[in-house]
C-alpha cells in the first residue's frame, strides 16, 4: 500500500491506520510584475499559538501580518519595503486569507471563539 496519494493529498499514518489529509499552503495569486518578486502565503505549518497571520516573502526577507489587528507582527524587516501594491492586494482578499486561515487551524481561528462579534 502507497503511504502518499498525491492525487487526493493524503497520507497513510502506518500506527493509527488511517488516512489523512495533507494540508498545503495558500498562495495569494498576485500579477505578473509582482509574483517575480514577492509571495504572500497562508502556511499550513505554523504554531498553533501563533497569532493569526500571512506570511509576506521577498526572497529570503519574510514579514508577518496579523489577520486580527491588520498590524505587521515584527519590526524587522522593515515593512515600509513592501510596496503599495502588495498590501492594497492583500486587503482587497483579506475574507479569503482568514478562510483560508481558518481552514488550516481550526483551533485557532482569526475570530476568536468569545461571542465578540465586533472584529
Amino acid at each position: 500500500m502507497p503511504l502518499f496519494d498525491p492525487i487526493e493529498k493524503r497520507a497513510y499514518n502506518a500506527l493509527t491506520r488511517e488516512w489523512r489529509e495533507i494540508s498545503m499552503p495558500f498562495d495569494l495569486p498576485l500579477p505578473k510584475k509582482l509574483r517575480s518578486l514577492w509571495k504572500v502565503k497562508v502556511q499550513d505549518k505554523e504554531a498553533l499559538y501563533e497569532e493569526p497571520h500571512v506570511t509576506i516573502w521577498r526572497k529570503a526577507s519574510k514579514w508577518r501580518y496579523s489577520l486580527r489587528s491588520r498590524a505587521f507582527l515584527d519590526k524587522k524587516p522593515d515593512p515600509g519595503e513592501i510596496p503599495k501594491e502588495v498590501m492594497d492586494l492583500i486587503h482587497e482578499n483579506f475574507d479569503e486569507l482568514i478562510r483560508q486561515w481558518d481552514e488550516r487551524f481550526p483551533t485557532n481561528r482569526v475570530a476568536e471563539e468569545d461571542g465578540d462579534d465586533s472584529n
